[in-house]
């Protein structure tokens, strides 16, 4: 039986970006029910993010404009002060994997985790392929983590479903706008297009939308393949597109129990770290995880790795839980706000 410092569940970016980190001090493992670096999202940030983190190599895109439009031809467009780039989701996933595998971190991919059990040292963890001891376990493995649901850490309020894909043989009206966002005529739950444009040619679009439950795949599928030939400029744009890579999921809205337990911790969605208001789980993991791994470094090496120890080292500032908040607002809004009222709440 295998012995680390510490075990990660799931190589999203959330436990990529600690494993790379917390790899530079600990004997970490990182467990993947799929393949490292296989994603289904993507991810637009800062200027700052990308900075902070040398992400320089992964930006695909820098749009400077976004730009809403509804049903009516209303239109409200602003510059974005900080800059929203785009990035290659696929490039930054095998960037910090390198990175992790150099510091020595150890991946188990096509390997999923079956549950966990305390023991005198820390933790036993039962996987797909075998069991293993640490005395950490940080759970990345998503919003439909088995932790998170056994243990009740946190509570969904509802979800954005998206789906839709990067395209390319489209005609992109203009690429220097990030953001073209036109809802659907009395449509419930609310639906709206969201297009990040790469080039004149090529972009990703995705069909999304907010409500309490999830909404099926097959039914995403079915309403992106219909709208996408009956709303506004839609048809004249994606005329003859060609789908390169599918892109879906769900961005979870969470009211937040727990963010630990003894000898675990809960990031990135597992956790309720994704506010979609303000950039989703990615813009969180650029912003707080480099705080939050400084403070789980001291938690290991004093070994005070109790819950509430452990859930001072993930907690929010204050500031990011007004957003948080924020997020719950919002979606409300989408949700149940009448046409007019959502359109003097864009203006504003």
């Amino acid at each position: 039986m295998d012995n680390y410092d510490l075990i990660i569940v799931g190589a999203g970016p959330a436990g990529l970006f600690m494993a790379k980190e917390l790899g530079k001090d600990f004997n970490v493992l990182v467990i993947e029910k799929g393949k490292v670096g296989d994603t289904t999202k993507f991810w637009v940030v800062s200027n700052k993010n990308i900075k902070d983190n040398n992400l320089y190599d992964c930006v695909i895109n820098k749009p400077k404009w976004c730009v809403y439009r509804d049903y009516t031809g209303m239109e409200a467009k602003g510059k974005t002060n900080s800059g929203n780039p785009i990035l290659d989701e696929h490039k930054v996933l095998k960037k910090w994997a390198k990175e992790a595998s150099d510091v020595g971190v150890i991946f188990h991919e096509n390997c999923g985790f079956i549950k966990f059990n305390y023991i005198k040292t820390g933790i036993k963890v039962w996987t797909t392929k075998g069991i293993f001891k640490a005395k950490l376990l940080i759970d990345a493995s998503g919003e439909s983590s088995k932790i998170s649901r056994k243990y009740k850490c946190v509570k969904p309020i509802g979800y954005y479903s998206c789906y839709g894909g990067l395209v390319s043989n489209v005609n992109v009206p203009n690429p220097d706008e990030i953001v073209m966002l036109d809802y659907l005529y009395k449509s419930k739950p609310r639906k709206y297009w969201l297009i990040y444009p790469l080039s004149k040619s090529k972009a990703y679009v995705l069909l999304y939308q907010f409500s309490k439950r999830k909404i099926s795949f097959s039914r995403l599928k079915k309403e992106f393949g219909f709208y996408i030939n009956h709303i506004s400029y839609l048809p004249k744009m994606m005329k003859g597109y060609r789908m390169i890579e599918l892109k879906y999921g769900y961005i979870p809205s969470f009211e937040v129990k727990k963010r630990a337990l003894d000898n675990v911790v809960l990031v990135g969605d597992a956790g309720g770290l994704t506010p979609p208001s303000f950039g989703g789980g990615f813009y969180t993991i650029l912003s707080l995880y480099k705080k939050f791994i400084r403070n789980l470094k001291k938690a290991i090496n004093n070994n005070r790795l109790n819950m509430e120890y452990l859930e001072n080292c993930v907690r929010l500032p204050e500031t990011y839980s007004d957003n948080f908040l924020v997020q719950e607002i919002l979606g409300y809004i989408f949700e149940n706000a009448s046409d007019y009222q959502l359109r003097k709440a864009l203006h504003i």
